[in-house]
């Protein structure tokens, strides 16, 4: 288990020292060209992990998506922390290769889209109010939404990866559980059999003969 553990720390590590550049950039187009689909003309031209923003009633200045303010950190977290319990829960719940794997691509899909909607509210608000309102935001309320999408992603990937409840209609056909009516006809003193005359369990009586059923009136006992 300890090796394991260190296996995928070193692992998520690697993958992040190498593929951080690259994903940050990836994340500036994605950010710049939502903006642009939205039809944000304020926001530039990308360079690397740079976006120009031109703001119309402030000076421009460029924006730039540092390590920290990714999403991969989070997204590498999920994905080493799910690996390492990957194995216990799927062996406990019995659950399938391709369940696991959905949930923690559903739970990293949510981290990375509320890492966009952090970083883009940032840049609206440098657009109206500056640079210096950018980053107070950024600091401030953009903590919040990164906090918010990181907790988001763990509540949907535990919620995903919990066993599913079983219908009413599979715990009625378990093995001792519901009830059921029985109905038990007890014979005259000669050894033939004699329906009840209502619903429910009849008991003989110790004289031996028949009692009177529970709820009937309209009999009189012979005596």
């Amino acid at each position: 288990m300890i090796v394991h553990v260190l296996g995928v720390v070193l692992g998520v590590g690697l993958v992040f020292a190498l593929g951080q550049s690259a994903f940050r950039r990836f994340e500036v187009v994605f950010d710049a060209g939502l903006l642009h689909l939205m039809g944000f003309t304020g926001v530039g031209a990308t360079a690397g992990h740079d976006i120009l923003l031109n703001p119309s009633r402030h000076a421009s200045f460029w924006v730039n998506l540092a390590p920290p303010c990714s999403s991969l950190p989070a997204v590498l977290s999920l994905v080493g922390l799910a690996t390492i319990i990957s194995s216990r829960v799927r062996r406990a719940n019995g659950m399938s290769t391709f369940r696991f794997v959905r949930a923690v691509a559903a739970a990293a899909a949510i981290m990375f889209l509320g890492n966009v909607v952090r970083i883009d509210s940032s840049i609206l608000v440098g657009l109206v109010a500056g640079r210096v309102v950018l980053v107070l935001f950024h600091d401030w309320v953009g903590s919040v939404f990164g906090f918010a999408s990181l907790l988001a992603g763990w509540v949907l990937l535990i919620w995903m990866l919990l066993p599913r409840r079983q219908g009413r209609g599979a715990a009625w056909r378990r093995p001792g559980v519901g009830s059921r009516r029985i109905h038990i006809a007890h014979g005259a003193p000669d050894g033939t059999p004699s329906a009840p005359t209502a619903p429910g369990i009849h008991a003989p009586s110790p004289s031996g003969k028949q009692a009177k059923p529970t709820g009937s009136t309209s009999e009189t006992e012979e005596r």
